[in-house]
């Protein structure tokens, strides 16, 4: 059980920096990238994402089921709303004057930074706890593409990650196409796959989840199946 959070922790952490101006308030997407409409889970559940005119995400909501994200924008600060049926959750990120995330408080007091490179690619995580957590992320010197990620707690290993893509195609499902940018810019190419490390006692466990995708006539990505771990799944996906 404790494995099985941990790589979920781990694959929900790979999907966040997934799923990467204006020196105003946030980041500003480039209004040539696409914008995500609808995803549609592998159970059927959708979601419809509303932007601003700055296209910016200001609304992610689940269409027939209760679930709700939202986005405010001022100077300096995003601040992201949760509300399902636990109850309401929110987030403020404070942002630097290119509108990416430098902190964002987390439970128990603590705050997670973020730092980035001068081509505002993200490249460390850490926060200000008792046993401190820390991120790195490496990047490949001849395309750009992100290779890896290695987190420690306490200094101790805790689990890395490689990633493989199909370098051919772009990412029209990336943050950039759902108004999120104060992640930095990541994966401009889709994922083939994601290999994960974690030690085990004396061992290391490697788990790996394999991505493959439909295009539709505009070369968007239509559908995108994982298998890997034992699951399998698809989510669709429809754009403005």
């Amino acid at each position: 059980m404790h494995y099985t959070k941990q790589l979920q922790t781990a694959l929900l952490l790979c999907i966040l920096f997934w799923s990467s101006c204006k020196k105003e308030d946030a980041h500003t997407p480039d209004p040539a990238y696409l914008r995500v409409k609808t995803v549609t889970d592998k159970t059927g559940n959708v979601l419809q994402y509303t932007y601003d005119g700055q296209n910016r995400l200001v609304k992610a909501e689940g269409v027939g089921m209760f679930y709700k994200e939202e986005m405010k924008y001022e100077p300096g600060k995003a601040t992201w709303t949760l509300t399902n049926v636990d109850g309401s959750f929110t987030a403020d990120y404070m942002l630097n004057t290119d509108g990416l995330a430098i902190s964002k408080p987390q439970d128990g007091g603590n705050t997670l930074y973020y730092e980035y490179d001068n081509r505002q690619r993200l490249i460390r995580t850490y926060d200000g706890g008792l046993v401190p957590s820390e991120t790195k992320h490496y990047y490949n010197a001849a395309t750009g593409l992100k290779d890896s990620m290695r987190t420690t707690k306490g200094g101790l290993w805790q689990f890395s990650t490689w990633f493989m893509y199909y370098e051919d195609k772009t990412n029209t499902t990336g943050d950039d196409n759902f108004g999120r940018t104060y992640y930095g810019r990541q994966f401009p190419k889709p994922i083939k796959s994601i290999v994960l490390r974690r030690p085990d006692g004396n061992q290391v466990k490697v788990s790996v989840t394999n991505y493959t995708y439909t295009y539709d006539a505009q070369n968007r990505i239509a559908s995108r199946t994982f298998t890997g771990n034992g699951q399998s799944g698809t989510e669709t996906y429809t754009y403005y």
